[in-house]
C-alpha cells in the first residue's frame, strides 16, 4: 500500500506495560491492533452513492476497444471480468449480457454507502471489532486482507512489534489519505490509560488504597 507509519510511541507504551504487568506481549499486541482497527474503522468518512459510481465508472488504461458502452474498460467491468475468470460467475455469451452484469454490479455497490469501508472487513473478524453487527451480509465479496494476530509470546522485540504493525497497515483497502496512520497517538493514548488502571487494580489487590 506504500503506507508510512511511525510506531515510536505505541511500541514504547507498549513495552512499558507488557514490564510493568507482566502481561502477554502478543496479546498486548493484538490489543493495540484491535483499538487501531476500531479507531480506523470509526474514521473513515463513508462515500455517497455519486462518488462510488463515479470510481467504479472511471476509465482505466487497457486495450483499446472499438466498443461504445460506458462499461468499457472501467474499474467495474474489469471486477466483474475478474470473478468470470476466478470462476465465481459464469461467462457471458455477448457484450450485452456482460454490461447488464456490471451495471447490476455497480447498482449494488452505489446501493452500499458503506463501500469504503470494505477493505476494513478482514482486520474487524480478525480482532473481532464491533461485535456482528452487518459485518458478514453487508458486503457480498470483501477484500482478502492480510491482517493476522501475533501469536501468544511472552517477549517481542521493538522490531517484531514494528513488523507487525506495518503488515498490518498493509492489510487495509484503500483507505482515504493517511486516517490509518493518524489513529496511532489514540492507540498509544488508550494504552497508557489500561496500563495506568491495571497498575491501580493491582495496587488494590495488594492492599493499598
Amino acid at each position: 500500500m506504500g503506507m508510512t507509519i511511525s510506531t515510536r510511541g505505541v511500541t514504547r507504551a507498549l513495552d512499558r506495560w507488557v514490564t510493568l504487568t507482566a502481561k502477554d506481549a502478543g496479546k498486548a499486541v493484538n490489543l493495540a491492533m484491535k483499538l487501531w482497527t476500531s479507531f480506523t474503522y470509526k474514521n473513515i468518512s463513508e462515500a455517497g452513492a455519486a462518488k462510488i459510481r463515479a470510481e467504479l465508472l472511471a476509465k482505466r488504461p487497457g486495450r483499446k476497444s472499438r466498443s461504445r458502452s460506458v462499461f468499457t474498460n472501467t474499474l467495474a467491468s474489469r471486477i466483474v471480468a475478474s470473478k468470470i475468470k476466478k470462476g465465481k460467475i459464469p461467462p457471458f455469451q455477448n457484450e450485452a449480457d456482460f454490461n447488464a452484469a456490471v451495471r447490476k454490479f455497480v447498482a449494488s455497490r452505489v446501493r452500499s454507502s458503506g463501500y469504503h469501508r470494505s477493505g476494513m472487513i478482514p482486520a474487524l473478524k480478525e480482532f473481532k471489532v464491533g461485535g456482528r453487527r452487518g459485518r458478514a451480509g453487508r458486503f457480498k465479496n470483501p477484500p482478502a486482507g492480510r491482517a493476522k494476530k501475533a501469536s501468544a509470546q511472552r517477549k517481542l522485540s521493538r522490531k517484531d512489534i514494528k513488523g507487525f504493525f506495518e503488515n498490518f497497515a498493509r492489510s487495509f483497502v484503500k483507505v482515504q489519505g493517511g486516517v490509518v496512520g493518524r489513529q496511532l497517538p489514540f492507540v498509544e493514548r488508550q494504552i497508557k490509560k489500561f496500563l495506568l488502571e491495571d497498575l491501580l487494580k493491582n495496587k488494590r489487590r495488594s492492599g493499598f488504597k
